[in-house]
């Protein structure tokens, strides 16, 4: 059973000259599109830039603003929604992994220093200075998709990697360097979303990894301060939310899908991490969400 849904490119009004990418006004997007209201995830990663209009973004349950300079990227599986003004505009792109890292062969979206898991940058307020020249990268995307021309893809994927670059360097306040230990956290946050289900160990990931629990520990604890295995309950809690938004999944029912044995055993472990039983945050997400 379905969670909440989860989009490719095609389910969106895009253009037909790939389905790799999708850029639009997020003024034109929200009109066409009246099924994003709900929470949802996405296959591709997300990019939007608010000029206009406020309003509040969830992503993954951590709450941003809406402002003009609101700059959101979104990965592949977080969840979203929103509740936002009518004057609301800016832009929106949408960008497969595969067409970026097949374009760029010698390096790969995932490694970029806003999604390296330690600092997993969703939002950037952008300041005016930035703004003038973000926007104006933004324009040139829209401006060349609309377009038909044999040089529009090169030109697109280019300037995507120009805003890419540009916010990794505005996120790491000028010290854009993917180090060795980033790396290693970033293939241990993959193995994570790839097995946390069945392995909730972290002995299990260091060996994948082939290294020694204790280094596990000590390159998590040095670029976050936390330890390996919070990391891994920090994924079964939030994959816990994720099921608990949706009203027709039991408890029993997300027990299982998490590889907890006993229900109660799933119950005590929510707690403990959110202090709040499933049933107590569910109540209060629907409570306090808008209009889902």
């Amino acid at each position: 059973m379905k969670k909440y849904p989860i989009y490719e490119i095609r389910n969106f009004k895009c253009s037909s000259f790939q389905e790799n990418i999708y850029i639009n006004k997020i003024s034109n997007h929200i009109t066409e599109h009246g099924f994003i209201n709900q929470p949802h995830g996405h296959v591709f990663y997300l990019i939007m830039l608010f000029n206009a209009g406020t309003g509040k973004h969830w992503i993954d349950f951590q709450e941003y603003p809406v402002k003009k300079g609101s700059f959101f990227i979104i990965q592949p599986g977080q969840i979203h929604h929103w509740e936002l003004s009518k004057e609301v505009d800016g832009y929106i792109i949408f960008i497969t992994k595969e067409i970026y890292n097949l374009y760029f062969q010698s390096k790969k979206i995932q490694n970029y220093p806003l999604f390296v898991s330690s600092s997993n940058i969703s939002f950037l307020d952008i300041e005016k200075d930035d703004m003038i020249s973000l926007e104006y990268l933004m324009e040139l995307i829209l401006k060349e998709y609309i377009l038909d021309s044999n040089t529009k893809r090169d030109k697109i994927i280019n300037l995507i990697d120009c805003i890419l670059i540009d916010m990794s360097v505005l996120a790491s306040d000028g010290n854009y360097i993917i180090n060795p230990y980033n790396l290693k956290l970033n293939m241990f946050y993959e193995l994570v979303e790839k097995n946390f289900v069945i392995e909730k160990k972290a002995s299990f990931y260091a060996k994948e990894l082939n290294i020694t629990p204790k280094h596990l520990n000590r390159i998590c604890k040095s670029l976050l301060n936390k330890t390996a295995s919070h990391i891994i309950t920090e994924r079964i809690i939030l994959e816990a939310k994720r099921l608990l938004i949706d009203r027709k999944l039991s408890i029993s029912n997300i027990t299982e899908q998490l590889g907890f044995f006993e229900m109660t055993h799933f119950a005590k472990f929510f707690k403990k991490h959110t202090v709040l039983t499933a049933t107590e945050f569910r109540l209060q997400y629907y409570q306090n969400s808008i209009n889902i």
